[in-house]
């Protein structure tokens, strides 16, 4: 009788298990190659120098806005300070018409003899509005309160003068008026338009009065 041969599976599947063993355990402990490493390293560095980059480039935009802001604002405080208005010049203000002495001589001797003094006195006002009008009431010239427009002369325009003035179109007596400062800037002034010119044929303005509060 011929003896059958016997196949023993205990080996071979111990194999196999070993097998599958080694090739699951070496994907799990390598899960990246080296190469792999290498570009990850790199990626995140790039992702770090964008997000740096970003980041100082909104902090320039934000200073540049805040510089670009400042510079408006300074700009319109500028044109605030250049304003009438921020002088002090509109409301309202007296006219005072300075006292003078008027010398007299002898007929005979064309000698000086005495003097005639007249004291100075208050003879109206002006209200200077920020909406470019104004109300004059100056009784030396009519009874009545005159309403107009004002605006601001060119510098060189009242008698040749640097400063600017404010003229009131048609105001008492039918004239113009410049309200102007004085040669030191301490006081202000009210002058006629004359109805003349100068050489150049600007416009002569002479001197009235002052004007206070």
């Amino acid at each position: 009788m011929r003896k059958s041969q016997s196949f023993n599976l205990l080996p071979f599947a111990f194999l196999i298990f070993s097998i599958v063993l080694i090739v699951g355990c070496g994907d799990q402990s390598l899960p990246f190659s080296p190469a792999k490493i290498a570009n990850l390293n790199e990626e995140s560095s790039d992702i770090s120098m964008e997000e740096e980059s970003t980041g100082v480039s909104q902090v320039n935009n934000v200073k540049q806005s805040t510089n670009r802001k400042q510079e408006t604002l300074d700009q319109e405080n500028k044109q605030v300070e250049q304003k009438p208005e921020n002088n002090g010049i509109f409301g309202t203000w007296y006219i005072w018409i300075p006292g003078s002495a008027t010398n007299y001589y002898d007929e005979n001797t064309n000698e000086y003899a005495t003097h005639e003094f007249t004291p100075g006195a208050d003879a109206g006002q002006i209200i200077l509005n920020e909406n470019g009008t104004y109300q004059m009431s100056y009784g030396l010239w009519e009874d009545r309160t005159v309403r107009g427009k004002w605006y601001l002369s060119n510098p060189g325009e009242i008698n040749g003068e640097p400063g600017e003035a404010l003229i009131l179109s048609n105001g008492s007596g039918g004239t113009d008026w410049a309200i102007a400062p004085s040669q030191d800037g301490s006081s202000l002034r009210l002058l006629q338009n004359s109805g003349t010119v100068w050489n150049d044929g600007s416009s002569l303005w002479l001197f009235d009065s002052e004007l206070y509060r």
